[in-house]
């Protein structure tokens, strides 16, 4: 008895000392001090996934690959510390442009979108076939997409982006051949961001461009 009882010991002990690194709400499970620098809000990596439109998954590599710093609790579950990941995020998209998808414009759209994107801060990427614009959504991870509606996949490309866990949150501005061509009901069920009457003047597409980047980036 008096051994099991000390093997009992021992382990929590291990435990005890297992589980320094990690966050104040776990840490009090253990009965666990940790320094004031450790007590701080924490995220697990589907929590993470949802603010950034990503899997849980897709959070762990990161973690796995040591790109992004994590601790592991003794139940198994990965838990990261807010600085961390505002220090990661700011390290990921330091100095990158906010892409802006445009797909299926044409060329005064396009010259219109050339004047409204200003170089600094953005990044303006075009295309007009389906097959691109699943690649480059996937790929770049723009921060918005502008879509000419009268281009003839356009709610195709809608829907695929709606349906995809790791795309859907990507806000969409559409443009539209005459005012209120666009379907109210259809818009509110791809919950489209905003809508613009052709020909789209350049302050128009600035407005939205910067309403869409402050709000919901």
């Amino acid at each position: 008895m008096t051994t099991q009882k000390t093997d009992g010991s021992k382990t929590k002990r291990r435990r005890r000392l297992s589980q320094v690194g990690i966050v104040a709400e776990a840490a009090a499970a253990y009965g666990v001090k940790l320094p004031p620098e450790q007590m701080e809000p924490s995220l697990t990596p589907n929590q993470i996934g949802e603010i950034l439109g990503l899997t849980g998954e897709a959070v762990k590599q990161w973690i796995y690959h040591r790109r992004l710093p994590a601790v592991k609790l003794a139940n198994g579950y990965w838990r990261v510390r807010k600085t961390d990941l505002e220090k990661f995020l700011q390290a990921r998209f330091e100095g990158v442009k906010r892409r802006i998808l445009a797909v299926g414009l044409d060329g005064e759209a396009l010259q219109v979108l050339a004047e409204a994107v200003d170089p600094g801060k953005y990044e303006s990427v075009t295309t007009d076939l389906m097959a691109d614009a699943l690649l480059k959504l996937n790929d770049l991870q723009p921060a918005m997409v502008v879509l000419d509606v009268s281009w003839k996949q356009a709610w195709g490309l809608v829907e695929k982006i709606r349906a995809c866990k790791s795309m859907r949150r990507i806000p969409i501005v559409v443009l539209e051949a005459a005012a209120n061509a666009v379907d109210i009901e259809q818009a509110t069920q791809f919950d489209i961001k905003g809508c613009l009457t052709k020909p789209v003047s350049v302050p128009a597409l600035e407005q939205q461009i910067s309403a869409i980047m402050n709000r919901y980036i």
